[in-house]
């Protein structure tokens, strides 16, 4: 590496680390409930040894409504030791996680043989990818999967030279998969690309070193086999699988019975669940390699993408495209993984209900088309900046393109990103359980509405609940005037919806006293309770959201 390259090199980590960094802790806006979750599993965890309902060092967390991979949450119990349970306990795992990674893709790029140049652009593309960076601010665990994938890659190919090597390879591989759903599938059918790819060199190896490799792998991989077994490390696939969709069938019998009133041969081959699930799979697979996708519009869920823009820079349409073509032409070496790990990634994602545009699902899919773009703009710059003046400045041209895509998406980002996605990240949950706190010696009820989004987990993470407590405790089920049965109870807070009748016939100070203070969500009220009044009602204060919208009011008796 050159002294010119080694000062790129470095500014790039330094970047990186910067932007998944800064203001870390106030955009996102806020943690949203899943985030919220796996800190006060990572706080339970370290406080007590289990999950939040009482599972000793699980390999899958049991949640209020779901199983989660475990890494993540351990990884979240150790930056939770060191700053405590709030958006930077959650959080740092994750932008650390995305840093280590842009260090891995910059080995990759060299053990693949391509030179420094192509592993710097590789890493700066990959240092400002909106894709990466996004995923790299918040607690989602397929920045930790990636860098397993990357780093594991990496002692792969280093290891087929130094054979000891390998035993970190299957180690990190192992490790990917306690780390988000995805790699379950897609980490099994890599290595076996690996192996057909490496063949002649893995064959060389001893037969004790291929039974030590094979013994740490069983002993790796078996509790999460025996997981997946009991239902848990499966559970999210089995319902957001393309087999599990009720409708499929129906469709199918809808279909029939259009053709034919008596099920026929013709209408059986045109019509079954094979060709409608076969025909599903293949429209999320191609909505994944889409330009709408990658280059326009990118993920239409606002909390995985700032919207507005593709998962890549737009500029890099082009560099896309060239790199496919240099690749193809100047390294068939190379595309043999880089292509098979491209094609192969979408495969997890197009197998779920709305896999198609689904940008965590389809994380996998970023380092190669990184690495494909990065060879890209390297030909470009060897076809122009070397040559006339007028070929210089055209490239020039496209550079600064990519640095302006780049500038107009951190000016989304921070400036209107934290507004047009508040709801999505559930702002105002913290906000108002933290002033609950310090009301607390002024009431004895307060009674959260679970309008939007079940405000237990939030209760239990802001107010620091003791995990051991709540472990030994199943919550209370009360009845509530005004508000049902078995409304659940935590302490002070009660979870209740309020009954419509009340509101409707604007009796809702009926049911609150002096000592009650309710948290209501802006939907559960008609009036905007800034300009009007509700009879008998005080409101205490009023939770807002960065865009001066109402997101919560809290309310008592007059």
């Amino acid at each position: 590496m050159t002294k010119i390259q080694k000062i790129f090199f470095i500014s790039i980590i330094f970047l990186g680390i910067f932007l998944r960094f800064y203001l870390l802790d106030q955009n996102p806006p806020s943690l949203f409930a899943d985030e919220v979750d796996v800190g006060y599993q990572a706080y339970s965890l370290l406080k007590t040894g289990k999950d939040y309902n009482g599972n000793f060092l699980p390999i899958s967390f049991e949640s209020f409504s779901d199983f989660r991979a475990p890494l993540y949450i351990y990884s979240s119990a150790v930056t939770i030791a060191l700053f405590g349970l709030n958006e930077w306990g959650v959080r740092v795992p994750s932008a650390f996680f995305g840093i280590i990674s842009i260090l891995g893709l910059y080995f990759l790029v060299k053990k693949l043989e391509f030179n420094n140049w192509v592993a710097i652009i590789s890493t700066f593309l990959f240092t400002i990818s909106p894709w990466q960076l996004h995923y790299s601010r918040a607690g989602f665990e397929v920045t930790l999967m990636l860098a397993l994938i990357i780093w594991g890659i990496v002692f792969f190919l280093e290891g087929i030279v130094k054979k000891k090597l390998l035993i970190i390879s299957v180690i990190l591989f192992s490790l990917s998969i306690y780390s988000y759903s995805t790699a379950k599938l897609f980490v099994p059918i890599l290595t076996l690309g690996l192996f057909l790819i490496y063949r002649k060199e893995i064959i060389k190896l001893s037969s004790n070193f291929k039974l030590t490799i094979i013994l740490i792998l069983f002993f790796m991989t078996t509790p999460l086999m025996l997981d997946t077994i009991q239902g848990k490390a499966g559970y999210r696939f089995s319902y957001t699988n393309i087999f599990a969709d009720p409708t499929i069938p129906q469709e199918v019998d809808v279909k029939r019975g259009i053709d034919n009133p008596v099920p026929n041969p013709i209408s059986k081959i045109s019509h079954n669940k094979l060709l409608s699930f076969s025909e599903i799979f293949a429209k999320n697979y191609l909505t994944s390699i889409s330009t709408n996708f990658l280059f326009l519009q990118g993920d239409h869920i606002i909390r995985h993408s700032v919207g507005g823009m593709g998962q890549f820079y737009f500029i890099e349409v082009i560099s896309i495209l060239l790199g496919i073509w240099v690749l193809f032409n100047n390294f068939p070496k190379q595309a043999k993984l880089i292509l098979f790990w491209l094609v192969l990634s979408p495969i997890p994602a197009a197998l779920t209900v709305g896999g198609g545009d689904h940008a965590t699902r389809l994380f996998l899919m970023l380092t190669p088309l990184i690495i494909i773009s990065a060879l890209g703009f390297y030909f470009l710059f060897q076809m122009f900046w070397l040559k006339d003046k007028l070929k210089k400045l055209i490239f020039i041209s496209i550079i600064l393109i990519l640095l302006g895509n780049f500038y107009l998406y951190l000016h989304r980002y921070y400036v209107h990103y934290p507004q047009e996605s508040e709801r999505l990240w559930h702002y105002g949950f913290k906000q108002a359980i933290l002033k609950t706190q310090i009301l607390g010696d002024t009431y004895d009820k307060f009674i959260f509405t679970p309008t939007t989004e079940p405000p237990l987990v939030f209760a239990l993470f802001w107010t620091k609940y003791d995990p051991l407590f709540f472990q030994k405790n199943n919550l209370d089920k009360i009845t509530l005037e005004g508000f049902g049965k078995d409304i659940p109870k935590l302490g002070k807070f009660y979870f209740a919806s309020i009954d419509q009748k009340i509101l409707q016939n604007d009796t809702l100070s009926d049911f609150l006293n002096s000592k009650t203070l309710l948290i209501a969500n802006r939907k559960d009220i008609p009036n905007d309770l800034r300009f009007e009044k509700i009879k008998g009602l005080k409101v205490v204060d009023i939770i807002e959201y960065p865009s001066k919208e109402v997101a919560f009011y809290l309310l008592t008796h007059e």
